[in-house]
């Protein structure tokens, strides 16, 4: 009976075993990750939200002038204009998210603000070093009123050579950047309608440490995973104003990607500067720390003017659609002929390259890519380029613009560089690595519990029945034909004749119970 109760509880351990091991099979990854995904979504108080309000890790900026060297030859028939390259001149560059409103919606609305802190010991130079450039600001003028009749340009021609506007203009690194300086086109809204009168022009001036003038509402990922990070709306609108044909407002905001990641995902980051969604392709399987990525870039298609992806084709002005490789974000900066590419035209129409010199494109250092843990979503190594190219127009009825030859000029371009330190990386590492050794967990319980039902199988239809003789007096063992008793003494079974037989009859006499 007891015999009979030790069969059933192992066949039912096996049982249980082997369907614990099933059930960890299907929700194992679910399990381990679970805590991860519940830490994800964004909401006061959680890991991710701590992080995300604050940057944690410092993004390093590094900005590249171009030098024009030769714009006092334009008049050659042969002209190519040249550059050299300035720099890197380095930034710490830290973000925070400030006005913060929690909507019922499962959104968040906030504005940003953006800190540079000058890292001299890496910069190659100084911020007191003179670049000359295109006067952007004459340059604007002139594309924005490119259209006008003649008799409404003359004053405008005339206000441009009062002013004393010079086709280019030579001033130091950090009074392009964040100082700025004063131009006598102080007014410069009565002259091209759109552009912003402002007491000084840099690029970047007045950005530095102040609230930014756009507004975001993304999602938390309270509705989903799927949600996060993804761009509801900008300025409080649906559609851009500049591109109202586009529905181009969409995408993610570049700090959060969903979970699950495949290889032919599309990345659409929505890009303040271009006031539009952008498209990142995969691109190739790498490494970081250890960690498997997917590397997602900007490629050929990212830069398209519509010719081999047709949606781009509404960013184009069909007065004039350049060759692939930039993008046209004029409507995006106040009528102002601003062109965004990759830093030197990496990825581009070979026109730009050899419309000038000095453009040496390289994928290590051009390359505009994202690195993604594909399980988790996480950017663990971003290389964020892109270079700003001024387009100089002529214009007959400008005198400073009559004897122009028109093309792209290059005025700088930047990186943005974060990666995650090897403290982040560590626990993802573990998380990973504990899923990656589950395989090994579930399968040995549903294989040690067949075994189990197995083993309890072959016992009861396979094994001798054992007697209540052989409990109180000992017992045979199979397949060596001894019969043992309980004072250890034996006999071996050879030919089982009577005599053998009798023989052990006689000795069970003897044995005294």
């Amino acid at each position: 009976m007891e015999a009979k109760k030790t069969k059933i509880g192992l066949l039912v351990g096996g049982f249980v075993l082997a369907l614990a091991g099933l059930a960890l099979s299907m929700f194992f990854e679910q399990i381990i990750f679970y805590q991860f995904e519940q830490e994800l979504p964004l909401k006061p108080g959680s890991q991710s939200f701590k992080k995300w309000r604050l940057t944690p890790v410092p993004i390093t900026t590094s900005v590249y002038f171009w030098n024009w060297t030769n714009p006092h030859e334009m008049s050659q028939a042969d002209y190519k204009p040249s550059f050299v390259e300035m720099g890197p001149y380095v930034f710490r560059e830290i973000h925070e998210k400030v006005n913060l409103s929690w909507n019922p919606n499962g959104t968040v609305t906030f504005r940003t603000i953006k800190r540079w802190y000058f890292v001299e010991e890496k910069t190659n130079g100084s911020l007191d070093d003179n670049v000359t450039s295109l006067n952007a600001v004459a340059a604007s003028v002139a594309y924005i009123v490119r259209g006008w009749n003649r008799f409404f340009l003359y004053p405008v021609s005339i206000a441009l050579v009062t002013s004393g506007q010079e086709l280019t203009w030579t001033k130091t690194v950090r009074e392009l950047l964040f100082d700025g300086f004063d131009n006598t086109l102080q007014n410069i809204g009565s002259y091209a309608p759109g552009l912003p009168a402002l007491d000084k022009f840099g690029w970047f001036y007045k950005r530095n440490g102040t609230v930014s003038a756009d507004t975001y509402t993304i999602g938390t990922g309270e509705n989903g995973l799927n949600e996060i990070g993804e761009l509801k709306l900008w300025n409080y609108r649906k559609l851009s104003d500049m591109y109202p044909e586009c529905s181009n407002t969409g995408g993610y905001s570049g700090e959060f990607w969903p979970p699950k990641r495949k290889k032919e995902d599309v990345l659409k980051m929505f890009t303040t500067e271009l006031c539009r969604e952008v498209l990142y392709y995969y691109e190739e399987e790498s490494t970081f720390r250890g960690l498997k990525t997917y590397i997602y870039a900007g490629t050929n298609l990212t830069m398209d003017n519509g010719t081999k992806v047709l949606e781009n084709k509404c960013h184009c002005d069909q007065d004039f659609c350049p060759p692939s490789g930039v993008f046209d974000v004029s409507k995006c900066q106040f009528g102002a002929p601003v062109f965004m590419s990759y830093p030197h035209f990496y990825n581009a129409d070979p026109y730009y390259r050899n419309s000038m010199r000095g453009m040496h494109p390289d994928k290590n250092k051009h390359r505009f890519y994202i690195a993604l843990e594909p399980r988790t979503g996480l950017q663990v190594d971003i290389r964020a380029r892109m270079q700003v190219n001024l387009y100089l127009k002529k214009n007959s009825a400008l005198s400073m613009y009559s004897q122009v030859k028109e093309g792209f000029i290059p005025v700088f371009w930047m990186e943005n560089s974060v990666s995650l330190s090897e403290e982040y990386t560590q626990g993802i590492k573990i998380m990973l690595k504990i899923v990656e050794f589950g395989p090994f967990i579930y399968y040995g319980m549903i294989g040690l519990g067949c075994l189990i039902i197995l083993g309890v199988i072959f016992l009861h239809f396979f094994a001798p029945p054992i007697t209540e003789d052989h409990k109180r007096n000992g017992k045979i063992q199979s397949g060596s034909e001894k019969v043992i008793f309980n004072k250890g003494e034996e006999i071996q079974l050879t030919g089982h004749d009577e005599n053998e037989i009798n023989d052990v009859e006689y000795k069970f006499s003897e044995v005294k119970l």
